[in-house]
């Protein structure tokens, strides 16, 4: 069972500037603008309050919590996917929490010199992610949803796609979050050589089991890796470790009732099968 892992909030707060929480404050106003008050819990992430959806498993008997993280760009898992996949969670006894991944993708202002050589092949994107602050929001984030959840029973799983799962992979690797009982990550990937490289690597270090889902022809940066990750589990011997690939083609952008894509039926029921396989 997950140990509550306390990270020293203070040092990690001196370091967090306001505009480094604008867009997870935009998620968050999405999910109170969409949802009714009741159907909406409050995690205290440092100083920030974050609004976040929890639905009830719908069986009584409840598998756990499943912690779905959010993204606002094309580049992660959306509301409108994390909703449907959330409810067909819910239906096999697992209660969600639907939060904002707080992964700030702004532009980062760079000062760089006139004459800095750059690599004909280094990708352009490089300077618009700030790597360390979006880290340590993550941090600060899982530590606090992990905490509003240890009032359920039950194992915990975490889910999460592109830039975000990069990031949990490498805080779990090198424990500077607490392990989930499980993590199933979408297509990891960050667009840095260097960093994108390192995933596989941090990922076979990781001690709990993980779901590693290939979303097909999703992103370049996830093509140049994926293979990769396989042979870096297999090669550390890592256990309970397994990787399905899923057209990316349906993912959903919009949410309606009673409606589920099929990309997103083909995940929930990859992570049944996985979370059968481990016996939960």
């Amino acid at each position: 069972m997950l140990k509550l892992f306390t990270p020293i909030f203070g040092l990690l707060l001196a370091i967090l500037t306001p505009m480094v929480w604008g867009q997870a404050n935009t998620l968050s106003e999405d999910l109170e603008r969409r949802f009714h008050a009741e159907e909406l819990e409050q995690v205290l992430v440092g100083e920030l309050t974050l609004s976040v959806l929890a639905q009830e498993s719908a069986i009584p008997l409840s598998r756990g919590v499943a912690i779905l993280l959010v993204d606002s760009g094309y580049q992660g898992l959306r509301l409108s996917a994390a909703q449907q996949l959330a409810t067909q969670l819910n239906q096999w006894g697992w209660h969600t929490l639907i939060a904002p991944s707080l992964l700030d993708v702004s532009l980062v202002a760079t000062e760089q010199a006139e004459n800095a050589m750059v690599h004909p092949r280094s990708s352009s994107q490089q300077a618009w992610f700030d790597y360390d602050r979006t880290k340590t929001q993550l941090s600060l984030l899982i530590t606090a949803l992990y905490n509003h959840a240890s009032s359920h029973r039950g194992f915990k799983i975490v889910v999460s796609q592109g830039m975000t799962a990069a990031h949990l992979i490498e805080l779990a690797a090198d424990n500077q979050i607490a392990s989930p009982d499980s993590m199933v990550v979408i297509s990891p990937f960050w667009p840095d050589r260097r960093k994108n490289l390192a995933i596989g690597e941090a990922l076979a270090k990781t001690a709990f089991p993980v779901l590693d889902i290939n979303l097909i022809q999703s992103n370049l940066w996830n093509a140049k890796t994926y293979r990769q990750r396989k042979q870096d589990a297999v090669n550390a011997l890592k256990l309970h470790y397994r990787q399905r690939s899923i057209q990316a083609d349906d993912f959903p952008s919009h949410s309606y009732i009673d409606s589920v894509s099929p990309q997103v039926t083909r995940l929930s029921k990859e992570i049944y099968g996985w979370t059968s396989y481990l016996g939960w």
